[in-house]
């Protein structure tokens, strides 16, 4: 059982393991990262709220549905196919750790992230 004390540090475990693989793992691990700006409302690369497709043609997967069949889903994340929020508490002791760890599986460029931030 974890403690909701370590969970900030198990997040960061997670994303730095998926680095260490890198290929998939680390696209996912990019994914994880996502996941957990969009549940604070600020990621702009995966969408929950304005899906483009009827409700009814929405496929919500796990993680580890998207880990085993990355493939078939990859073209229609964001658009049909929807991955589940993520809330990690992350303690101030480890913020430092945390986004350390998601620095290292964001893909592109600081300046592209942060050009991409402040679109309108």
């Amino acid at each position: 059982d974890v403690c909701s004390s370590d969970l900030g540090y198990f997040y960061s475990a997670i994303l730095l393991e998926g680095a260490r693989l890198g290929g998939l793992r680390k696209k996912i691990a990019s994914y994880l990262a996502d996941a957990r700006a969009l549940t604070l409302g600020v990621s702009k690369r995966i969408s929950v709220d304005e899906c483009p497709v009827p409700e009814d043609e929405v496929l919500r997967i796990t993680w580890e549905i998207l880990l085993e069949r990355y493939s078939e889903f990859k073209n229609d994340l964001g658009f049909k196919c929807l991955l589940p929020n993520l809330q990690v508490r992350v303690g101030k002791n480890e913020i430092r750790q945390v986004l350390a760890s998601e620095q290292s599986v964001v893909y592109g460029s600081y300046r592209m992230r942060a050009a991409r931030r402040f679109e309108i």
